[in-house]
């Protein structure tokens, strides 16, 4: 029971071979996203919990020019539009939750101004994607911090991403362990078992973990960043082995971008065929040719 209270058995399933952070250095509301150069076309970002500090949604959007939605209702709707407007993402007076018979525990965020909690408007995963009429579209980036509702907003989540209904590429979770005293500590290790079980019947692997010590207590808060096997697949294949026909459409992909930079510097310390062929290269002929002998002789 100690060993999980203070070191959970859920660890990093895979080692990304191009991680950067995102939105704030070593502070709270930053992620370690893998192959964020690499996201496709018509990208498209959902994230979760935004309050006072958007960092993360303005600097993917600066990265990648993807369309981004922020969710938060807790916020003022004006402010929080507008504050989006200028920072490159469209935001949405939502919460997310597991349905209407779900349930959350407050970790403790203490007191917060903005609308009360009994006026929030909650939505489904699934109900704010046909909502905002984006059925059929993949969620390249899903980024969660809901204070403890993660584990039942999850259930229809990686339910319908293992049925195949819901394609998810890359998702960053801040998971809060609710250990209170009032609280069954069984119960909590149940519900976050099936939180990494439906996680891994949909596919996602585990590629980065950190307590977060800057927004609470750092055994009970922890961020997880998962991808989703095809995505990993494509990482690696970008970063690890590219071919011609990659490059280009990482260079589609990421165009328009600070990134491409970034992609650039990468791709001119590949040696090309051609480098290869010029640094070994053979003179056509020795010196005399293979006549030389005879007219030595002669």
């Amino acid at each position: 029971y100690q060993r999980r209270v203070h070191g959970d058995p859920y660890e990093p399933e895979w080692q990304c071979p191009w991680e950067q952070r995102v939105g704030g250095i070593w502070q709270d509301g930053g992620k370690i996203v893998c192959g964020l150069p690499f996201v496709k076309p018509r990208c498209l970002v959902y994230s979760f919990g935004v309050r006072d500090d958007d960092r993360f949604e303005h600097e993917v959007y600066n990265l990648t020019g993807c369309e981004i939605h922020a969710f938060d209702p807790s916020m003022e709707p004006e402010p929080a539009i507008q504050r989006g407007i200028q920072h490159g993402y469209h935001f949405h007076s939502y919460g997310l939750y597991g349905g209407p018979h779900s349930f959350s525990y407050d970790v403790g965020a203490g007191p917060r101004e903005g609308p009360a909690p009994n006026t929030w408007k909650m939505y489904t995963l699934p109900q704010l994607v046909e909502k905002l009429g984006h059925t059929g579209r993949r969620i390249d980036i899903l980024k969660v911090d809901i204070d403890s509702a993660e584990f039942s907003a999850f259930v229809p989540i990686w339910d319908m991403c293992a049925a195949g209904k819901l394609v998810i590429d890359r998702a960053y979770i801040e998971v809060h362990l609710p250990l209170l005293p009032w609280i069954n500590q069984g119960a909590v290790w149940r519900m976050v078992d099936r939180f990494f079980e439906g996680a891994d019947r949909c596919g996602m692997r585990i590629t980065h973990k950190e307590r977060n010590s800057w927004g609470g207590d750092s055994w009970r808060c922890i961020e997880y960043s998962f991808i989703s096997s095809a995505a990993a697949e494509d990482v690696f294949n970008h970063a690890i082995c590219p071919s011609p026909c990659a490059m280009r459409k990482a260079r589609s992909a990421v165009r328009r971008t600070h990134a491409f930079r970034l992609y650039d510097n990468f791709k001119d310390s590949v040696p090309t065929v051609a480098d290869v062929s010029r640094k070994t290269r053979f003179p056509r002929r020795i010196r005399g040719g293979r006549n030389a002998s005879r007219r030595t002789h002669r």
